[in-house]
């Protein structure tokens, strides 16, 4: 009983959409040889927070980061510079009093966490790949 059902449930479903193929639709043609698309790209500018000298002043530091290594923390009058195991120093860009990205977004700081707020959380894509980005803690080791 349940074998006919199947059966006619398979010729109804056949019967429907043409068992010749008369009611496919073909595909277009396509060229020999990979197809070249266009480039997209997608950005958005986050607008700078006005920081104080004090703001900057505040997140000065060295931080130990929770992998062992060290962030120094320099700011410049209303510019805040970051050089991560000392790779070079990075300009940071003002989000908030205490948040701030790199130019290029593969920096984004977050300062004055903890009850003491002497504590950060640090993300960083070494490579520009957002699948490898490492995310840090750490506490103010020396100011």
């Amino acid at each position: 009983m349940r074998t006919s059902r199947l059966l006619l449930s398979l010729s109804t479903i056949w019967a429907l959409t043409g068992s010749s193929g008369a009611g496919a639709q073909a595909l277009p043609d396509t060229p020999a040889g990979p197809q070249i698309l266009p480039e997209i790209r997608v950005g958005a500018t986050v607008p700078r927070y006005p920081l104080k000298a004090r703001e900057a002043l505040a997140v000065r530091g060295v931080y130990e980061m929770s992998n062992g290594w060290l962030l120094d923390v320099d700011p410049s009058f209303r510019r805040v510079y970051a050089d991560l195991n000392q790779t070079g120093r990075v300009e940071l860009l003002p989000v908030t009093a205490d948040q701030f990205v790199s130019a290029d977004g593969r920096m984004a700081m977050r300062f004055n966490l903890g009850v003491s707020a002497n504590e950060m959380v640090l993300r960083y894509t070494p490579d520009g790949v957002a699948a490898h980005s490492v995310v840090l803690t750490a506490t103010l080791a020396q100011r």
